[in-house]
């Protein structure tokens, strides 16, 4: 729940966010909401963090339950921002109002893609796409590709991407199925759906630390978190073992949000790699490593994105 997260995991020795500005998508609730209170109370936290949730009243709310630490001289000023990763209208709006709010570098140091969804039923997006492929990847690289301009300001801009390892789940050999990107691929189970989305985030990191070799970027697996996200699709055994086991089995959002944070800021980071908790690397699927594949998501991403204007 907002509000009672436990302050911050542990850090790297020696690091410094000082002058930093961040932006962390979903971050209403769950890992995103942590990760910005763990980064509030860092020793040496940033100049500013962008929350943005779905609309700028749940952005507002979740800022007003951050922990308030007093010790700074200049504390880390946290700006709401509305993003729904289901329409690419609600995402290129998004640029204007960061500008507002950034340095006089105009520069992102680190943009954290936290935000998903998992396990819902079939569906679209305002702009056509498979409801979860379409806001776990396409809603995420839209922003990148506008975000890009403001992160290659930054002397030392990073990406990182909240994918799972559940990427593994995808059955190999399968590709992406293109053919049912553009559809609620009702032929696919709701996790086959999610299992896509997530092997779409590697994918995407991969091929983005290959073509800007200037961004460090990276996609990461949280591990087994209790935060909410199972979808209104798990069938009721797992929810029910969730239940029960699930405090005894998965981790709090205090701990779960460590692999994401360590990416964000430890000079241990290998662009294009995916990491599993805390900073493991070599464990992606071998779909995930496969950069034909990942070229042609890339490929086949930037079309439909030129297709709506972008």
């Amino acid at each position: 729940m907002m509000g009672l997260c436990t302050p911050a995991p542990t850090f790297p020795p020696g690091t410094d966010l000082t002058g930093k500005s961040i932006l962390i998508t979903g971050a209403a609730s769950g890992l995103g909401y942590q990760s910005a209170a763990s980064l509030l109370s860092h020793d040496l936290p940033p100049a500013v963090i962008f929350l943005t949730a779905r609309t700028l009243a749940k952005a507002t709310t979740a800022i007003s339950s951050l922990p308030t630490p007093t010790q700074f001289t200049n504390p880390t000023k946290v700006v709401p921002l509305a993003l729904d990763l289901t329409s690419f209208a609600s995402i290129a709006a998004l640029p204007a109002s960061l500008a507002a709010h950034l340095s006089p570098s105009g520069a992102l140091d680190i943009l954290l893609l936290n935000a998903g969804i998992m396990a819902v039923p079939p569906g679209l997006t305002a702009d056509g796409y498979e409801i979860q492929f379409g806001t776990n990847h396409m809603g995420h690289a839209l922003l990148t590709k506008l975000l890009l301009p403001v992160l290659q300001r930054a002397p030392a801009p990073r990406i990182v991407v909240l994918s799972s390892a559940g990427h593994k789940a995808w059955p190999q050999g399968w590709g992406l199925k293109p053919d049912s990107m553009k559809t609620d691929a009702g032929d696919l189970s709701a996790y086959e759906r999610y299992f896509r989305s997530k092997l779409a985030n590697v994918l995407f990191a991969r091929e983005m630390a290959r073509r800007h070799p200037g961004v460090l970027t990276v996609s990461v697996h949280p591990g087994l978190v209790v935060t909410g996200i199972v979808g209104s699709e798990t069938p009721w055994v797992m929810t029910a073992a969730i239940k029960v086991l699930g405090p005894l089995v998965m981790k709090s959002v205090e701990d779960g949000v460590r692999n994401q944070l360590w990416a964000c800021v430890s000079d241990k980071v290998v662009s294009g790699e995916y990491y599993e908790p805390v900073g493991v690397a070599g464990k992606a699927s071998k779909d995930g490593k496969d950069d034909g594949l990942a070229a042609e998501l890339w490929e086949w991403t930037e079309r439909e994105l030129a297709a709506h204007g972008y």
